[in-house]
């Protein structure tokens, strides 16, 4: 429940897209103020969908699993094809942790 801020630019994103221009009815509201959706660049997941995230092979042992569970919370506007995921580390301090990774 703490993590909801992170749903907002995601959510924003998808009513622009979805959502007409007074002045051009037929360009959705994001085109008309940034250019043309590239759905390649970032492409849109369910939000809150639970995901595997694979676990690099140096940051784990041998014969651990390799992925963890986490959720997702959007595409990741910095980065080419990756999304944020949050993972809920139980045998870390942190308790949990926001990563990009690609689906």
């Amino acid at each position: 429940m703490n993590m909801w801020h992170k749903l907002l630019p995601q959510t924003e994103l998808t009513l622009n897209l979805l959502r007409q221009t007074n002045v051009y009815p037929t360009v959705s509201a994001h085109q008309a103020l940034f250019g043309a959706f590239d759905y390649n660049r970032q492409p849109l997941a369910p939000l809150g969908c639970e995901v595997l995230v694979h676990e690099a092979t140096a940051r784990r042992s041998s014969w651990r699993q390799h992925a963890k569970r986490g959720w997702s919370l959007g595409t990741s506007a910095e980065h080419y094809r990756s999304h944020l995921i949050f993972v809920k580390d139980t045998a870390a301090g942190s308790g949990a942790s926001v990563r990009n990774c690609i689906l």
